[in-house]
């Protein structure tokens, strides 16, 4: 438990050092957002 414990801590402080970029974010949500509509539009065809 200790272990994992150390490397969500170790992890949390490399993700602050390269924080990704807020345009990078955006561009991974509105990805998401458009596969889930394709998967629903996939769903309503069948």
């Amino acid at each position: 438990m200790e272990n994992t414990e150390k490397w969500v801590e170790k992890y949390k402080e490399t993700m602050d050092k390269n924080k990704p970029s807020e345009k990078l974010m955006e561009q991974t949500l509105e990805l998401m957002k458009h596969e889930i509509d394709s998967q629903r539009k996939g769903k309503k065809k069948c």
